[in-house]
Formats: structure tokens, C-alpha cells, sequence
């Protein structure tokens, strides 16, 4: 077998996700084997990575339930129109091979080049400049202190944590148990107990703060403002190329516009977003930078 997936596959997978419409990750690599073979999808942390290819790609949305391993998806019904300043398209359906020319082209790969989503690059000169893909970050997120108000949920000093305990460390991107300060850190923690969910908490003990997050997808921006982390521990910009460690998540809404107006998306150890239009970086770091937003 082909260690591609292929348009065919890509159009079987969507279809059985919108046959299960909900379930966990076994249920997604089950449907991952039925739509592509055992072969590709034994290779290691390859439905992993194809899970978050369809997360940015927009193939489906996953989230959890009040921080348990609960997963669901709301697979599209028809191929994906991504209307932007580097416009696209992912096929999956059977009628979209019919409706252009030439084979499909990887828009979503893994770092060893075997592609995730395939579709096709639409002529840029066609601009969308009404469409929500065309607009920056500073322009579609709230200011960081309305996302303090609604994502942080306050706690004191003195409680456990439930479970095991985990730091961040920017440096590495990595999360680590030896990492952990209790006495005088400004971290960012993940804490998981045995067949549970995950929680996330941004701590700055020198400050007196604890906040726990309620939607873990912000636990990373949350801890950028409030633990007044350099830009690199988010993200790395290269000319038009972002770079960002495995294990930093942003937000569906960073992520998709990211993809949307960038030329190719490479999942691995980094996630890399090539060719990015300037436009867009310009956006999220001026969001980002906006130094009234962390007084």
C-alpha cells in the first residue's frame, strides 16, 4: 500500500466522521484504518498527527468536556472553501476531483513530507477581502483583559493540585515534572490525575497569582500576558515562516487563520507555517504586542 493517503481516503475519512459524529481518539484511529489501511496509520503518532492537520485544516471540530479525554467532531458535508489572502481548498468529496485540473496537492504535511490534507491553491489573484480569513488577529480576539475576565478562574495559593504535576519550559518546549516551583515560580502547570481530564494553571507566586483556566486551548496566551513571556515562547516568526513547539496550543481561531493564509502547513516535533501572507503576521503580532493590554 501506498504510504500516502490519497484524495480517495481523505474523502473516505471525511465521510466516516460524519457517519460517527462523535467518540474519543480510538474511535478516530478506527475510522483512520477504515478509511486508509492499517499500514499508514500504525507509523508513529500519525493519526495524532492527522487529528490536528483536520482540527487546523477544518475538517472537523474537536474540543473536551470540562477537561476529560471526551472528543467529538462535526465533520463538513461538503469540500472546504477557504476564502483568504492565499485562498484554497480542501477536497472531500468525490465530485471535487472533477472540478480541477491536475492531481491534488499536499496543503497539510508531517515533517517527513507524507501529506495530512491534500486540495488546491486557488489563484491569489483573487482577493477576499470580506471574509473572516481575510482579517487580522487584532481584529477578530478580545483585548487580553476581557479573555482574563471570562478564561481565568481565580484559586489560592495553598491548594493541591489534583494529580500529576507538570511545567512548562519555553526553552525547550517540552513539559517537565523536575520543572515544578511551588515556592517561588511563574509558571504555567498542567496537572492530570490517573483516567482524567487534564487542568490547566498560570501561577506567579512572587505576585501572589493562581489562576486556573478554564478552556485549555487559551491556557498558552493566557500565560504569555499574564506570566509577561517573550514572543518567542509562543512563537518563532522567519520572514514569512512561523514556527511554534509541538507542544504550545493556540487558540482554533490563531491556528485556522494562520493556515488559511499561509501556503503549507508542516506538522512534526514543530509546527511550521510556511509562506505566510505578512498581512496576517502583521495582525497576530500586533495583538500580541499590544503593551497596554498587560498593565
Amino acid at each position: 500500500m501506498s504510504r500516502e493517503p490519497g484524495i480517495a481516503g481523505q474523502i473516505r475519512l471525511a465521510a466516516l466522521l460524519r457517519y460517527f459524529q462523535q467518540g474519543d481518539f480510538v474511535s478516530f484511529r478506527k475510522s483512520c484504518e477504515l478509511a486508509l489501511g492499517d499500514e499508514l496509520v500504525s507509523s508513529p503518532y500519525y493519526c495524532a498527527d492527522l487529528l490536528l492537520a483536520a482540527q487546523i485544516g477544518g475538517l472537523c471540530d474537536v474540543g473536551s468536556d470540562s477537561g476529560t479525554i471526551k472528543w467529538w467532531w462535526a465533520a463538513h458535508e461538503g469540500d472546504i472553501n477557504i476564502r483568504s489572502l492565499r485562498p484554497k481548498q480542501i477536497g472531500v468529496s468525490a465530485e471535487w476531483l472533477d472540478c480541477h485540473k491536475g492531481p491534488p496537492i499536499p496543503l497539510i504535511a508531517r515533517s517527513d513530507g507524507v501529506p495530512l490534507m491534500l486540495g488546491a491553491r486557488l489563484d491569489t489573484k483573487v482577493t477576499f477581502s470580506t471574509t473572516i480569513f481575510s482579517s487580522g488577529l487584532d481584529q477578530l480576539l478580545p483585548s487580553y483583559k476581557v479573555l482574563e475576565s471570562q478564561l481565568c478562574e481565580p484559586m489560592a495559593l495553598h491548594d493541591d493540585f489534583p494529580g500529576w504535576v507538570e511545567a512548562y519550559c519555553p526553552e525547550t518546549g517540552s513539559w517537565e515534572h523536575s520543572a515544578v516551583d511551588m515556592s517561588r515560580g511563574a509558571q504555567l502547570l498542567k496537572a492530570q490525575r490517573k483516567y482524567s481530564g487534564v487542568s490547566f494553571y498560570v501561577q506567579n507566586i512572587p505576585l501572589g497569582v493562581r489562576v486556573k483556566i478554564k478552556d485549555p486551548s487559551w491556557a498558552f496566551f493566557i500565560a504569555f500576558f499574564l506570566l509577561g513571556w517573550p514572543l518567542a515562547s509562543l512563537f518563532r516568526v522567519e520572514g514569512t515562516t512561523l514556527r511554534l513547539w509541538r507542544a504550545v496550543k493556540l487558540p482554533a481561531v490563531m491556528g485556522r487563520l494562520l493556515f488559511a493564509n499561509a501556503q503549507l502547513l508542516r506538522i512534526g516535533p514543530q509546527i511550521v507555517f510556511e509562506d505566510v501572507h505578512p498581512r496576517c503576521i502583521d495582525g497576530a503580532l500586533a495583538y500580541l504586542t499590544r503593551t497596554k493590554d498587560r498593565e
